[in-house]
């Protein structure tokens, strides 16, 4: 605990690891975007696209694979930093009997650390070629996030309680970082309801694109087409790529354009949800690498008449030397 916060408040750049995640995410969103639209990837005939089809092709699916996999790994040191760096120095400071607290701190910590390699494994493999796996690492990867915001949210509540009540400590920066997240997870919970729980409950069934459509209606190539064959389901051959206008093979129907596009929108905001508050974790960390030992003040015991009996003096010293220890964790 102690040795993180040294390692935090010695090489300051840690602090900036949650700015540079969301960097890299955007930056890899709009490459990804823009590439989509200036070749003509194909993204399933709806007008908004789901981020993995816009990087499921080479070259950008090599940018999309790379970068999201360089951002599963940032996760897991801004992970490491928060948990002993931020929140149990926190805990500690309120006393040696919050163990739900403390509890609260490793699972949430558990979970987030738990969502990383969902996100290097859908960020590798495509949603065409390996279109399951791909897609029940991304849930994976947005459950597991939901359940340690939640975790998170409720500890940061508690321990900017616990602050209020202390007298030596000024609650503002944890008021102001519970708020700021709290805020940020109600728009992350709300777009995260209409991408997965409702989303998946009202859309239509996610079909495949037939061999005959990818040649002749989208014009995708004759190479390209045949190379992505996936298996002749009663006479119709179909591709690996999914067909989100389709409420039955080669059937368009509108409502499964609205909903597919419902969900594709409420993916981008539950991706832009989770990037926030992320970021918010900056505010920690700069706050826990910004807080020195020589700040503290040291203080000396003295009675009401300015006298003491050795005794007393030791014990009192003792419970004062205890006090200044725990807030050195802060």
């Amino acid at each position: 605990m102690a040795k993180a916060r040294e390692v935090l408040q010695s090489q300051r750049w840690i602090a900036q690891l949650p700015l540079v995640a969301c960097v890299i995410t955007v930056s890899t969103y709009l490459f990804c975007i823009i590439f989509a639209v200036a070749k003509g990837t194909y993204i399933g005939s709806i007008p908004f696209p789901y981020f993995s089809d816009t990087g499921r092709d080479p070259p950008a699916y090599f940018v999309f694979a790379t970068f999201l996999t360089i951002v599963a790994l940032i996760f897991l040191p801004v992970q490491y930093f928060m948990h002993f760096a931020v929140l149990q120095p926190a805990i500690a400071a309120l006393g040696d009997t919050q163990r739900f607290m403390k509890c609260e701190a490793v699972a949430g910590s558990l979970f987030g650390v738990l969502s990383a390699p969902f996100l290097a494994i859908l960020s590798i493999f495509d949603t065409a070629f390996h279109a399951d796996l791909h897609l029940y690492s991304a849930y994976l990867f947005f459950i597991l996030n939901v359940i340690s915001i939640v975790i998170f949210d409720d500890l940061f509540r508690r321990i900017k309680n616990g602050m209020e009540l202390k007298a030596d400590v000024s609650p503002n920066y944890w008021r102001r970082t519970f708020r700021t997240k709290l805020g940020v997870s109600i728009f992350f919970f709300i777009a995260f309801l209409f991408y997965i729980p409702i989303g998946l409950a009202v859309n239509c069934e996610m079909l495949r694109l037939p061999l005959s459509d990818c040649k002749g209606k989208y014009g995708l190539g004759e190479k390209y087409c045949d190379d992505r064959l996936y298996k002749v389901e009663n006479g119709t051959a179909l591709t690996v790529l999914y067909d989100y206008s389709q409420g039955s093979v080669s059937v368009h129907s509108d409502k499964c354009v609205n909903l597919n596009t419902m969900r594709s929108v409420s993916q981008f905001f539950s991706i832009v949800g989770l990037l926030l508050y992320v970021a918010t974790f900056t505010i920690d960390l700069k706050e826990a690498a910004d807080t020195s030992k020589s700040k503290l003040p040291i203080v000396s015991p003295v009675s009401a008449n300015g006298l003491m009996t050795k005794g007393t003096q030791q014990k009192d010293e003792t419970k004062v030397l205890a006090k200044q220890e725990a807030i050195l964790r802060i």
